[in-house]
């Protein structure tokens, strides 16, 4: 699938972000991010696909990275004008290889109470921390 994505984008750097299973971290998605060609002032522009290994969802977000000591900017689960060719065909890549269905983003903002994930203390998670990544992006 990234091999497709690579011809499909070839103006971005496509990337497996992926750790399963790895004592660094054990997130419980294959990770991909496609970075977008830079525009004036950015470092990074990517936008992420997430597939869950354990339910058959996936999502993608997106989000600009702005140069060093500039607040962390939002996850974007609405893409830009610029950036929705590459969501949508992100997510028909997706589809294609796993046969999965997005995860709505309503969804998986739902708070979980009383569960621990990964990489953050006992307390409350997001459903896309319980079955993707809590890793924080």
């Amino acid at each position: 699938m990234l091999d497709r994505l690579r011809a499909r984008f070839p103006e971005c750097l496509v990337e497996d972000r992926t750790h399963l299973y790895v004592p660094s971290g054990t997130d419980a998605c294959y990770y991909g991010r496609l970075l977008l060609p830079k525009q004036a002032g950015e470092t990074q522009h990517p936008v992420v696909g997430l597939v869950s290994i354990l339910v058959p969802y996936y999502f993608v977000f997106c989000r600009t990275m702005l140069p060093d000591g500039e607040e962390d900017p939002p996850i974007r689960y609405q893409p830009m004008p610029s950036e929705e060719p590459y969501v949508r065909g992100f997510s028909a890549e997706l589809e294609s290889a796993y046969g999965y269905e997005p995860m709505p983003p309503d969804v998986g903002l739902t708070v979980v109470p009383r569960v621990m994930v990964g990489n953050q203390r006992f307390g409350e998670a997001t459903v896309y921390d319980c079955l993707f990544t809590d890793f924080r992006w």
